[in-house]
């Protein structure tokens, strides 16, 4: 913990080289100062010059600097010359910085300190809350969005709060008697610029009230709608709710002013710009025209006077006909009840890694369900070219018996051409190569085939490429287009014979036996670092060891009932993870 709050900045807006502020709320110290400068330097380059800030006259004047022997000799190792570099400033109870003659310094000057200090702690604590691809939020004002301001998280030090207290202090007037918040989380913030601002008539400290934000707007409010009162609004994208205030109250626009902002109108007051910290800015739509809702994704309410997300709902999940698409049902139709989808399988028995949703090749090839067999054979027909010179075959034990069918169909001419697996190619054996075939059993990103094409870059530009697919995983039609744009530059082709798009469990993504495995595991004594004091009961020991096995029983999904027996599923059961 320190009794400083230092950040860098740009003097002027063309200016390349920043300059360091250094902040002190009052009693200025010298050994506060070296040790900011010297974390500072540390990690930036040298910089221009460096400006003390405080709230009130300096305690510490640029002679007494000169007298610090110790100081003067850091000040010179770290920046140079304490003269020209060294720059005492001052703020007062009017909101405005003056240097050490007690002139006011330049506007654009102090926009860029105040700005840049405020931006400093903006990203230093995370003041933006962020969606991911899975959920958004939805505003108090009932819009959608990807990304929430939430402003309380920049209140964490009493020194960084007396910086950003400075900015609001023109706003403050000593006639006021109250003053209304959207939420109490600035409460604080709001409390220490009244104490910086201090004269007030008769000695009376405002008092401060929230209003709860978009619920004045639901339901009637008790303002005291006078020139004594001032309305603080913590953050807006679009300055919609002062503008509702503005029509539902007779408070004037000099009386709202918003802290953080990166859109508002221009008859509004706002005192902080976020735009420049937010790469892309915040999206936001109305909530019938949500492209967010319409791939999908989840909303979470921001909810609550302090705009915290609520507590998550547990929805009743109803599976639709449009959910069970016509990719699914050619897959089910041909494959359902015969044990070729599986899931927590591992990939090869060299691997741990385990896929959560896994297609048996092998057992899907044995059956010869039409019309997978038909179309399989007339493609091969098709696209089997007569330059084809160049067979590459994945891996894995489904992929090989994949090519068994082309070995059949091609007979002898198989052994005229040259069959590689992905790891034995080599660039000077394919320069000269003609069509290439790719045989992959089952994609379920498709990084093993861009990994080839990669390497195939180097034929010649007449020949062929055929990518040659039995079943696809991929999660939508968007990632098979891209990966087909991908794979088919320069005239190639692309051939999936069965579609199944499932949900895409990556690596490093824990599924729910993952989570179950983890949590017995603490306990059955093969974790080291598990809670040895505790021990499993026999059916709880037998369930790890299940899970330990990497068992896909579709009877072994559940714990049994207490006489031991299992829920057998029936031979249509359709297992969604």
């Amino acid at each position: 913990m320190t009794d400083c709050f230092s950040f860098r900045f740009c003097e002027t807006i063309d200016n390349q080289r920043k300059s360091v502020a250094v902040f002190f709320p009052s009693i200025i110290f010298l050994d506060e100062i070296a040790k900011a400068l010297k974390n500072d330097v540390a990690h930036n380059l040298i910089p221009k010059n460096v400006y003390i800030l405080s709230f009130g006259n300096p305690s510490v004047t640029v002679d007494e600097c000169k007298a610090d022997t110790v100081f003067c000799n850091e000040f010179i190792s770290y920046v140079g010359n304490i003269d020209k570099q060294l720059i005492f400033l001052h703020a007062d109870r009017s909101g405005h910085i003056f240097n050490d003659s007690n002139t006011p310094i330049d506007p654009t000057l102090e926009r860029s300190i105040l700005q840049s200090g405020m931006v400093e702690l903006f990203k230093k604590h995370r003041g933006l809350i962020t969606s991911s691809y899975g959920y958004h939020f939805t505003k108090p004002s009932g819009d959608h969005c990807d990304k929430f301001i939430r402003a309380s998280n920049l209140l964490v030090s009493s020194i960084e709060v007396s910086f950003l207290a400075i900015s609001l202090l023109p706003y403050l007037k000593n006639n006021l008697r109250r003053i209304y918040v959207d939420t109490s989380s600035i409460a604080y913030l709001v409390s220490v610029s009244l104490g910086l601002y201090g004269a007030f008539d008769d000695n009376i400290i405002p008092h401060i009230e929230s209003f709860e934000s978009y619920t004045v707007l639901k339901q009637k409010y008790d303002f005291v709608e006078d020139q004594s009162s001032l309305v603080i609004i913590s953050a807006t994208t679009s300055g919609s709710l002062a503008k509702r205030l503005l029509e539902t109250t007779s408070f004037s626009k000099n009386q709202i002013v918003t802290l953080f902002y990166t859109k508002i109108p221009k008859e509004q007051q706002a005192i902080f710009n976020l735009s420049s910290a937010i790469p892309g800015g915040i999206l936001s739509h109305r909530a019938n025209d949500c492209p967010f809702c319409n791939r999908k994704s989840k909303v979470i309410r921001i909810a609550g006077e302090q705009f915290l997300p609520e507590n998550p709902k547990h929805d009743l999940l109803i599976i639709k006909k449009i959910d069970f698409g016509r990719k699914r049902q050619m897959f089910f139709r041909q494959f359902a009840a015969e044990s070729v989808l599986l899931w927590n399988k591992p990939v090869s028995s060299k691997e741990e890694s385990r896929e959560h949703f896994f297609i048996d090749v092998n057992a899907a090839l044995s059956l010869n369900a039409e019309p997978f067999s038909f179309d399989m054979d007339k493609n091969i027909r098709r696209y089997v070219s007569r330059d084809l010179s160049t067979v590459i075959v994945l891996e894995d034990s489904g992929s090989q018996l994949f090519s068994e069918r082309f070995r059949s169909y091609i007979g002898e001419d198989a052994d005229t051409m040259r069959w590689f697996v992905p790891s034995d190619l080599d660039d000077n054996e394919l320069v000269e190569s003609a069509s290439v075939i790719v045989i992959a059993g089952a994609i379920t990103s498709g990084r093993s085939l861009l990994a080839i094409s990669r390497k195939l870059r180097c034929i010649p530009p007449r020949a062929t490429i055929i990518y040659f697919v039995a079943f696809s995983k991929l999660q939508n039609d968007e990632s098979f287009k891209q990966l087909e744009k991908d794979l088919c530059q320069g005239g190639h082709q692309l051939i999936i014979l069965n579609h199944c798009p499932l949900p895409r469990i990556k690596e490093y993504t824990k599924t729910a036996f993952d989570w179950e495995y983890e949590a017995l595991k603490r306990l059955s004594g093969s974790d080291p670092f598990g809670d040895i004091e505790t021990v499993l009961p026999s059916l709880l020991l037998d369930r790890f060891h299940l899970l330990d096995s990497s068992s896909s029983d579709s009877n072994q999904l559940f714990l049994p009932n207490p006489a031991g027996l299992h829920i057998e599923t029936s031979a249509y059961f359709c297992f969604l993870g």
